[in-house]
């Protein structure tokens, strides 16, 4: 009796979840139609770099080097980080702050031809300062995120820059 109770809880939570739009965080595109891209940035080793690389990785495009052949090269501009007050607490001092994150980006093919115009992905988040306890690794903390989500913005505004160029090649 109790497994049949249980496999009625198990398909009802089932049916609850997808009929809510409930989806896994992660991709939601097929993985870019790549076999090697190498990454040029004006910075070697950011934490964005490093998150761009494993999704890379974990898409099973392999990420060269400057020296070595690849089949695209994305070309990263400096990341920017704005940073401004949205609320001022009653002692006047700011008490929330808005973080936008951005990162300019564009597409080359091996002869450094453009194969897309200059895109970017823009991230905001809000902060709240009120509690100034721990504010430093709690702003640390969501740049960590919103770094991850501009990885998948990228990505994203890739898979559909792309596809035109990787289906003539066909």
């Amino acid at each position: 009796m109790t497994v049949r109770m249980f496999a009625i809880w198990a398909m009802l939570v089932t049916g609850v979840l997808a009929g809510c739009g409930w989806q896994v965080r992660g991709n939601l595109l097929p993985p870019l139609a790549l076999d090697s891209v190498r990454i040029a940035s004006s910075e070697q080793y950011t934490p964005l770099l490093q998150i761009l690389t494993d999704a890379f990785v974990e898409n099973d495009i392999d990420v060269v080097g400057a020296g070595e052949k690849a089949q695209y090269v994305l070309v990263l501009e400096d990341e920017d980080l704005r940073k401004r007050t949205v609320g001022v607490g009653t002692d006047s001092l700011a008490a929330a702050f808005e973080l936008q994150l951005s990162q300019p980006f564009q597409w080359f093919d091996t002869q450094a031809v453009a194969v897309t115009s200059p895109l970017s992905a823009i991230v905001t988040r809000s902060l709240d300062a009120s509690d100034t306890t721990g504010i430093e690794r709690e702003q640390e903390l969501l740049l960590d995120d919103m770094r991850r989500e501009l990885v998948q913005q990228i990505l994203r505004q890739s898979y559909f820059q792309l596809q035109p160029e990787q289906a003539a090649q066909e």
